[in-house]
């Protein structure tokens, strides 16, 4: 008698699986989304593999989504009640619904993954402990990714080693960050009136340059070197107006910091009516207020995925799903019904949008 061992794949190795069909190549010279938007690199791919475990894609937070209808729960969780303050604790913000997205994210492309439960510091906003996580981590992996509880990775399919060519971050550079949006009062200003970087989003690389910075915006508040930075120690926007008002104009050479354009790696289309610049965040979407559509947003992105997916395997199948009775009623002399009409987009060029480099 003979036992055959059938393999069973873990759930990472499934979810690499499923997406093996919609996974953009990290050397890919374009990417075009589901609405025929065309995403083109300005020059020639400076990563061409995947980086697999030296990227780590990171949550810090002070906050410990264990309660109720929480991720880190042992009862199953209810996805249509998450974030429904009848019916769960929602103290702790968006941390369930971004551990989903950026866990998930993480895995289809290899990337490591860490929930970092971050002591506060004292007499220090809890936005502080994103530099402290972020500058710890770095001497373990050599790409950092720490993307805020109400930012969303909005094409999962697209690697992040691809948005790096995009966004020319090479090899010697130390940090990168989107813009910030613009707003009328300038609010989003620094003290010289240029608009801040933005720290929901941050992509540090392990380099010697990488190190002295983080190091100068982490003691920026004691003010030994950067008289007047205590002011935001708790002082909106904390930690981000310490890198926009001290930090980027102290290092200022080429590769220190990259500016990532707020198309997109910042806002989202449901943002409010007093931002005067139209981002988006078409790759990462940063709900800043209006906090709730992030479980949209998220659901949206893994709806599209599995749309396109199911739609590709309906239509290699589509001789065998469809019964067409409409071919009998031809034989007839009756009109046809035709299934396989497709547009071209292409041919259309109303439908189809064209966005290149870092600014549009």
């Amino acid at each position: 008698m003979h036992t055959s061992h059938v393999k069973t794949l873990s759930l990472t190795d499934s979810i690499r699986g499923f997406y093996d069909a919609l996974r953009l190549p990290v050397f890919a010279p374009s990417y075009t989304d589901s609405n025929g938007t065309i995403y083109e690199l300005e020059c020639d791919p400076l990563w061409t593999t995947s980086l697999g475990k030296d990227i780590i894609i990171v949550d810090i937070d002070t906050r410990v989504p264990t309660g109720f209808n929480q991720v880190f729960n042992n009862r199953t969780m209810d996805w249509e009640r998450l974030g429904d303050g009848k019916y769960m604790d929602v103290d702790v913000g968006l941390t369930s619904e971004a551990v989903l997205n950026h866990y998930f994210y993480a895995q289809i492309h290899g990337y490591d993954y860490k929930f970092y439960q971050a002591e506060k510091i004292p007499d220090h906003h809890d936005s502080w402990v994103k530099v402290h996580g972020v500058a710890e981590l770095l001497h373990e992996y050599r790409f950092v990714i720490f993307i805020d509880a109400d930012a969303v990775i909005h094409h999962l399919e697209v690697p992040m080693e691809w948005l790096f060519n995009r966004w020319n971050i090479t090899a010697n550079t130390s940090i990168a960050m989107p813009v910030d949006v613009e707003r009328d009062d300038c609010v989003t200003c620094d003290s010289k009136g240029k608009i801040m970087m933005n720290t929901g989003f941050i992509i540090a690389q392990q380099l010697d340059r990488t190190f002295d910075i983080f190091d100068a915006w982490m003691n920026c508040t004691d003010e030994k070197r950067y008289p007047g930075c205590a002011e935001w120690k708790t002082a909106w926007a904390h930690e981000q107006r310490a890198f926009s008002d001290y930090i980027r104009y102290e290092f200022d050479r080429e590769e220190d910091v990259k500016e990532i354009s707020c198309f997109d790696a910042n806002g989202y289309p449901e943002k409010p009516d007093y931002v005067r610049t139209n981002c988006n965040g078409d790759f990462v979407r940063h709900h800043w207020v209006f906090k709730d559509v992030a479980k949209t947003a998220i659901g949206n992105s893994v709806m599209q995925s599995i749309t396109e997916m199911l739609q590709k395997q309906i239509l290699k199948e589509k001789e065998h799903i469809v019964v067409n009775k409409t071919k009998e009623a031809e034989e007839n002399g009756e009109p046809r019904l035709v299934l396989d009409v497709a547009v071209d987009l292409s041919q259309d060029p109303d439908s189809r949008r064209l966005r290149r480099g870092m600014y549009r």
